[in-house]
């Protein structure tokens, strides 16, 4: 009996995931973050930018919506 193609989308899925994690990525509630992404934010969180990365996370962009505002 063959995978169903379900099943083997999924296998696809997760293969990727596992790759971009042991490329330095970090997995999210939404997916897995790039790894230039990872290191900008351990950058951040030595710089104590903030206490956790969700709170770097939720810094960064309550600034970017901010810097955005400005513009208008």
């Amino acid at each position: 009996m063959s995978k169903s193609p379900a099943m083997k989308n999924v296998r696809r899925a997760s293969a990727s995931e596992a790759k971009k994690i042991e490329a330095g990525g970090k997995r999210l509630p939404g997916g897995v973050m790039s790894a230039k992404a990872a290191k900008d934010l351990d950058v951040l969180l030595s710089a104590e930018y903030a206490q956790s990365r969700m709170q770097i996370i939720e810094r960064s962009l309550s600034e970017a919506v901010r810097l955005l505002r400005q513009k208008k």
